[in-house]
């Protein structure tokens, strides 16, 4: 169970940015693109001789840098917030396969433990924060919304930074674990909304991602292999997906 917390911290950083990317008006596909881009940017620091703090930091700031991008794209160019942030998701991706696939890095478990507890407490305080100062769809500013972008590519940056500590040897190079995850609570998310029910962003995007992290680490426990598991994981977010679609489709026609 222990580990299974743990393995949440990066989802629960997911979770936050993904819940204030939906509140303010569309999801943001590129997290799980700036969670990898981040850690390796932390690893690469770490493993040049710098200071873990300074490794953290530098990744952070990417990361923020990341999410102007995408505000840029959704206000200035009037990308819908599906494309936009997943053009950005496939531009970071390139970035981050130009890496090494395993950074020589010391051992930072001492690192992970010291992160563990304000992680996972700090990232949801500081998304609630941020989601009671967002104003709701219809009333936001082109200002705020690329602020928005900004801090949800910074907290999927905080959890770039714990998956470095956490590793030794560190794999930065990812599958689509993120992206499909991040589908999954965007799903979730938007299918509350189209249901007409007063869901919290924040506590069900968490609730979300803690059941996918749970899920995931039982099918590891029982010997599922990699294989079945990603099938799982397409089918669950595409499940979501469609149901989230169609459920505003089906809104939408009503009201028309």
């Amino acid at each position: 169970m222990l580990n299974t917390v743990r393995s949440f911290v990066p989802f629960a950083a997911l979770a936050a940015g993904m819940a204030i990317a939906v509140r303010a008006g569309g999801p943001d596909l590129s997290l799980g693109s700036v969670l990898l881009l981040s850690g390796t940017a932390a690893a690469q620091a770490v493993s040049a001789g710098l200071p873990f703090a300074a490794g953290g930091v530098l990744a952070v700031v990417l990361g923020a840098a990341i999410g102007a991008v995408n505000g840029l794209l959704i206000v200035r160019l009037r990308f819908p917030a599906v494309w936009g942030t997943l053009a950005v998701c496939i531009a970071v991706r390139m970035i981050n396969s130009l890496f090494p696939r395993r950074l020589p890095v010391p051992e930072l478990a001492a690192y992970a433990e010291a992160l563990f507890l304000p992680l996972l407490i700090g990232i949801p305080l500081a998304a609630l924060f941020l989601l009671v100062l967002i104003p709701l769809k219809g009333r936001e500013r082109h200002g705020l919304r690329i602020c928005v972008s900004v801090y949800a590519a910074a907290f999927a940056a905080l959890g770039g930074i714990y998956f470095c500590a956490r590793t030794t040897g560190v794999i930065m190079d990812g599958g689509i674990d993120y992206e499909i995850c991040l589908i999954f609570l965007a799903g979730g998310l938007c299918l509350g909304n189209a249901a007409g029910r007063k869901l919290l962003p924040l506590p069900a995007a968490l609730l979300l991602a803690f059941s996918w992290c749970t899920l995931m680490n039982l099918l590891t426990l029982y010997c599922v292999s990699s294989y079945w598991q990603l099938v799982l994981q397409i089918l669950l977010a595409a499940v979501f997906a469609l149901a989230a679609f169609f459920s505003n489709k089906k809104k939408q026609h009503s009201m028309g």
